[in-house]
């Protein structure tokens, strides 16, 4: 081993104690901030990447093990949502009205659409979305002031378009997610996403974080280094502003994506850019009512590989 790997080793054993040690420090800090603490956590891991040249495996598995036992800690202090719509009290549940059956038999079975609610959420910080198939769901599904901002959570939701770029939306949590088109608003805090495949979502974001993923697009405009964890062909390109939500204002990084996977050497094999030629035109976007669902679907999302 060289001088120059030497005291390389040695530098990045100083450095990342140091800033391990603050990370502890302002978690165990009376009110935390969870949002930075993530992209501290993130920043230190992109330096262990970068490191790997010259770090012995053996260090590498045990800096490795530190960051993730500290992303465990932050997970389990950071404070639950609690989702679902609030009912005002003595408020009756509307009763559900089945549709009439056929007076004959349809030669092949046609997915029938998910009724969607159209609950008040005037009372309600948190909007959720959850059970849909086979349809089409926008903002005004819902009656949700302008001037009030929701967290969103989605869930159980496959074969669907989602269109919600007219809602204020602070974060996003969206998990089992199969067969969707979502776009999304410029969202002011983060998002989650947890075991989806074959989607395509567009959003810009201050912090994006995708789990347990396969065979999905992400249209993205945000500022730090996106993360993604146990996925398989993800593919990443800028943000459609020809959408009209979201201004091209401020450097993107949605092409540093780091995988918390893939500590080796090189490009992780598990994300890629989504080629030019590839990206949705502009004139075939769903912004507006999709009769049609599935055929829309059909012409949007990534091939399963």
């Amino acid at each position: 081993m060289s001088e120059r790997t030497t005291t390389l080793i040695a530098e990045f054993y100083t450095s990342f104690k140091a800033e391990h040690t603050s990370i502890k420090d302002h978690l165990n800090a009376p009110k935390p901030d969870f949002a930075s603490l993530q992209l501290d956590v993130a920043r230190l891991r992109k330096k262990l990447v970068d490191a790997t040249e010259y770090l012995p495996s053996y260090d590498q598995r045990q800096y490795n093990t530190q960051l993730t036992a500290l992303e465990t800690e932050i997970q389990a202090k950071q404070p639950k949502a609690r989702f679902g719509f609030k009912r005002k009290e003595g408020a009756s549940t509307p009763t559900p009205t089945r549709p009439a059956p056929p007076s004959a038999p349809t030669p092949a079975a046609v997915p029938t659409p998910t009724p969607i609610p159209a609950p008040d959420a005037a009372n309600d910080n948190v909007l959720k979305v959850h059970d849909l198939h086979d349809t089409y769901l926008d903002a005004s599904t819902f009656s949700i002031p302008a001037s009030r901002t929701v967290e969103l959570t989605l869930s159980n939701i496959s074969s669907c378009i989602v269109d919600l770029r007219g809602i204020a939306i602070a974060s996003v949590h969206g998990k089992d997610l199969r067969r969707i088109v979502l776009l999304l608003p410029q969202i002011q805090g983060s998002i989650l996403l947890d075991n989806c495949a074959q989607c395509l979502v567009v959003v810009a974001c201050h912090q994006f974080r995708m789990h347990t993923t396969t065979d999905t697009d992400v249209y993205l405009h945000i500022p730090s280094m996106p993360v993604v964890e146990h996925c398989k062909n993800v593919r990443f390109t800028s943000y459609p502003f020809d959408l009209g939500v979201v201004s091209a204002a401020g450097e993107s990084q949605h092409f540093a994506v780091q995988d918390f996977d893939w500590i080796l050497p090189g490009p992780s094999p598990n994300w890629s850019r989504l080629d030019e030629k590839e990206r949705v035109p502009t004139e075939v976007w769903p912004t507006a009512r999709v009769e049609d669902v599935e055929s829309m679907l059909t012409r949007l999302l990534p091939r399963h590989q």
